[in-house]
């Protein structure tokens, strides 16, 4: 409200003005990307050792071990990224629950 009684016109989110939505939405993102980084390392996990698993033609759920390999590195860049900008939007947060006591 402002001084005449009246709500603003524009919503206020803060000091850093980060709009919840994008805050929102860069967690799901990371929940989703986390998600495939756990399942293509247990895929991976799973996955004959060394080169048995090009000799033996090995797939899981049709995508070979080279390729599992690929989508958990770019995934895995991609979480780091995600987290970096997460910490960095959230960092407001983070201070003052460190300096509260």
């Amino acid at each position: 409200m402002d001084s005449w009684g009246s709500p603003p016109i524009l919503p206020s989110y803060g000091d850093n003005m980060i709009n919840p939505k994008i805050k929102g939405l860069l967690s799901a993102t990371l929940l989703l990307v986390f998600m495939v980084v756990a399942v293509s390392g247990f895929f991976l996990f799973l996955s004959p050792k060394g080169k048995v698993a090009k000799e033996v033609g090995w797939q899981m759920i049709g995508i070979s071990k080279e390729g599992w390999a690929k989508i958990h590195t770019i995934s895995g860049f991609l979480m780091v990224i995600l987290v970096l900008i997460h910490f960095v939007l959230n960092l407001e947060m983070l201070k003052a629950e460190l300096t509260q006591g």
